[in-house]
Protein backbone atom coordinates (compact mmCIF):
# COMPACT_ATOMS: atom_id res chain seq x y z
CA UNK A 1 0.00 0.00 0.00
CA UNK A 2 3.32 2.66 0.23
CA UNK A 3 3.80 5.32 -1.77
CA UNK A 4 6.04 4.99 -5.01
CA UNK A 5 9.03 7.55 -5.43
CA UNK A 6 7.15 8.62 -8.59
CA UNK A 7 3.75 8.69 -9.42
CA UNK A 8 2.39 9.79 -13.10
CA UNK A 9 -0.59 11.12 -13.54
CA UNK A 10 -1.80 12.68 -16.36
CA UNK A 11 -0.36 15.74 -16.65
CA UNK A 12 2.51 15.62 -14.58
CA UNK A 13 4.77 13.41 -12.28
CA UNK A 14 5.02 13.69 -8.50
CA UNK A 15 8.27 13.12 -7.23
CA UNK A 16 8.99 12.07 -3.30
CA UNK A 17 12.75 12.74 -2.77
CA UNK A 18 12.81 12.05 0.72
CA UNK A 19 10.78 9.29 0.93
CA UNK A 20 13.46 6.60 1.95
CA UNK A 21 14.70 8.46 4.67
CA UNK A 22 13.28 7.91 8.67
CA UNK A 23 11.49 11.11 10.17
CA UNK A 24 14.31 11.88 12.91
CA UNK A 25 16.99 12.03 10.05
CA UNK A 26 14.40 14.58 8.39
CA UNK A 27 13.95 16.42 11.38
CA UNK A 28 17.36 16.82 12.11
CA UNK A 29 18.14 18.01 8.50
CA UNK A 30 15.59 20.46 9.03
CA UNK A 31 16.86 21.76 12.10
CA UNK A 32 20.38 21.85 10.30
CA UNK A 33 19.01 24.08 7.58
CA UNK A 34 16.33 25.98 10.22
CA UNK A 35 13.76 24.79 7.96
CA UNK A 36 10.30 24.40 9.82
CA UNK A 37 9.27 20.83 9.86
CA UNK A 38 5.50 20.51 9.22
CA UNK A 39 3.05 17.68 10.29
CA UNK A 40 -0.12 17.16 8.46
CA UNK A 41 -2.61 17.95 11.15
CA UNK A 42 -4.75 15.24 8.73
CA UNK A 43 -2.50 12.11 10.03
CA UNK A 44 -3.89 12.69 12.79
CA UNK A 45 -7.38 12.03 11.42
CA UNK A 46 -9.45 8.63 10.90
CA UNK A 47 -10.16 9.49 7.71
CA UNK A 48 -8.04 6.49 5.58
CA UNK A 49 -7.19 2.99 6.63
CA UNK A 50 -3.52 3.43 6.62
CA UNK A 51 -4.28 6.46 9.71
CA UNK A 52 -7.10 4.26 11.32
CA UNK A 53 -4.23 1.04 10.99
CA UNK A 54 -1.57 4.06 12.34
CA UNK A 55 -3.75 5.48 15.01
CA UNK A 56 -5.54 2.81 16.35
CA UNK A 57 -4.27 -0.58 16.08
CA UNK A 58 -0.29 0.37 16.15
CA UNK A 59 -0.46 1.58 19.38
CA UNK A 60 -2.30 -1.51 20.83
CA UNK A 61 0.56 -3.83 18.97
CA UNK A 62 2.84 -1.90 20.70
CA UNK A 63 2.02 -2.15 23.97
CA UNK A 64 1.42 -6.04 23.70
CA UNK A 65 4.75 -6.27 21.83
CA UNK A 66 6.93 -3.19 23.21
Amino acid sequence: MGMKKTQDKKAYTIYRPLLDIDKPTIQLMCEKKRLTYFIDPTNAEPITSRNKIRNTIMPQITKLHP
